[in-house]
């Protein structure tokens, strides 16, 4: 009987302890997500808040945005803003006070910094065209990073800060690195995307910016213009799919647009011009350019069609048909 009673007496000594303990503060800590993680300047941005070893549907929340209070409210876990400018410095803080007196806060810094991407791809164009050469299948890419990161109203060296660079969502490790701003790749897909991500940081990771870039392959393309013996070439205006030959004679001249310039330095590119599915003659010095001559007194129509291909890759090719008027009736033909 008297050990019951002493075995009671000490169950009952120790229920409180386990009852009423408060979790230390010190054993726990919030977590802030940011949203976007890499905030550009002048954007939204969304902090929320996690910390499974408390309630904080039950806790009260308060925001402070560069010690102002901007938000409070019981469970409010998220909290949104607007980033401040290029370089600036916000400090964002969270105070969690739980439902039994205990007291947790969290700080976080944000300085907004921006990177672009620029591409050029190695692919050939005729000297006139003014626009920017779109990349082909077998074409090489290479991607120039833009980074502005300020800190005290000065740029960081664009050399020191870490680049990590991501080619269709794997990561490039070889590529990236301290100063590593350029990337190059060459395009190996007929349809589809080439999709780029690039995040650059601090070495000491205070301050990140990331950017995605997607690029899609052209295809080869060649236009056909008349060549004027005279006036020369009208680079402006290519010709329609159908055309009046005024003349007995006509030039014509083949502009290749976006084949690899590897592939038109060697092997080259050849061009094969036909008249009513024919072969038609072309000088070997000047093979991007046909002479058609329409018989005395002879007219009809004739279709002609030019084909630019590399001889030792059938997937970069491209083809222009358009149909000459000529005369009253006849035949068409060409010369060198």
């Amino acid at each position: 009987m008297k050990l019951s009673l002493k075995l009671f007496l000490v169950i009952t000594l120790l229920l409180p302890a386990f009852t009423f303990a408060q979790l230390d503060a010190s054993l726990t800590e919030l977590t802030v997500t940011l949203i976007p993680d890499a905030p550009r300047p002048n954007s939204k941005i969304s902090f929320r808040l996690t910390d499974y070893s408390i309630d904080l549907s039950t806790s009260n929340v308060r925001w402070f945005m560069d010690g102002k209070e901007m938000a409070r409210g019981v469970g409010l876990t998220e909290f949104s803003t607007v980033t401040a400018g290029l370089g600036e410095l916000s400090t964002v803080l969270v105070r969690v006070t739980t439902s039994d007196g205990l007291s947790l806060e969290k700080t976080t810094r944000i300085r907004p910094a921006e990177v672009d991407v620029v591409w050029e791809a190695d692919s050939a164009v005729p000297l006139f065209y003014k626009g920017k050469p779109l990349p082909s299948t077998k074409n090489d890419v290479k991607f120039y990073a833009i980074p502005q990161f300020l800190q005290g109203g000065k740029r960081i060296d664009p050399a020191a800060l870490r680049y990590s660079w991501s080619l269709d969502f794997e990561n490039q490790p070889r590529a990236s690195g301290i100063g590593k701003s350029t990337f190059g790749t060459k395009i190996v897909d007929l349809i589809g995307n080439t999709e780029l991500n690039l995040v650059v940081s601090t070495q000491d990771g205070s301050m990140r910016a990331t950017t995605h870039v997607q690029v899609s392959p052209a295809s080869p393309l060649v236009l056909v213009y008349n060549l004027d013996p005279l006036m020369g070439t009208n680079l402006s205006k290519p010709l329609p799919g159908n055309l009046r030959l005024e003349d007995e004679e006509a030039t014509f001249y083949a502009a290749d647009f976006f084949f690899p310039k590897s592939h038109k330095k060697s092997p080259g590119l050849s061009y094969i011009w036909s008249i009513n599915g024919k072969s038609a003659v072309t000088s070997e010095e000047s093979p991007n350019t046909l002479t058609v001559r329409s018989e005395s007194g002879a007219s009809g129509q004739s279709r002609i069609t030019i084909f630019v291909r590399d001889p030792f890759d059938s997937f970069i090719t491209a083809v222009a048909n358009f149909m000459v008027e000529f005369g009253s009736t006849g035949s068409f033909g060409s010369f060198q």
